[in-house]
């Protein structure tokens, strides 16, 4: 077992924190290298690779399909209430000649109504296709901008190391 060395205030938190995960402190680090391994996550420094951050802007993205989803709907569906709504005017006017005309009218609604249907439901089904081409493009490209990003950083630690080496071997000289 090796010991490290930290401040007083990291060492009161990481004492709080391993309680709180009912763990001892060595655990607690240890599985807390292992969480940064796993993930990729630097903590020292800025939020801009944190997944938290790339999950929220999937969260906006899914927000505005859903707006425009609903926004579709709302398009589609007014129409159709508004001839609903003067189909059954017309049926309550005095006016009417026959009930055969009165049947026509309502044949023509529910035609139009089982239309309507089918279209919001064709619609509605190539929206969630839309949807998840659109999910999963955006999942691909995380994923995609995660293995180049971990690329540039195992990329920069062995030029990191091979600057080191150079500088080492020329200050011998």
């Amino acid at each position: 077992m090796k010991t490290i060395g930290v401040d007083e205030p990291t060492h009161k938190e990481l004492k709080k924190l391993s309680a709180h995960a009912k763990m001892n402190m060595g655990e607690y680090l240890h599985q807390a290298a292992l969480y940064f391994k796993r993930t990729g996550i630097d903590p020292s420094t800025t939020d801009e690779q944190s997944p938290h951050k790339a999950i929220k802007g999937l969260d906006k993205r899914v927000e505005q399909i859903i707006a425009f989803i609903k926004t579709m709907e709302m398009e589609k569906l007014n129409p159709l209430f508004e001839r609903l709504v003067r189909i059954s005017s017309n049926l309550e006017d005095p006016k009417l000649p026959t009930r055969a005309h009165q049947e026509k009218i309502i044949a023509s609604a529910n035609k139009i109504i089982n239309d309507s249907g089918k279209r919001y439901t064709e619609e509605k089904k190539s929206n969630e296709v839309r949807y998840k081409e659109l999910h999963d493009a955006q999942l691909k490209s995380n994923q995609d901008l995660t293995k180049v990003l971990q690329e540039l950083i195992d990329k920069q630690t062995h030029l990191e190391k091979i600057i080191d080496s150079k500088t080492a071997k020329k200050s011998f000289f």
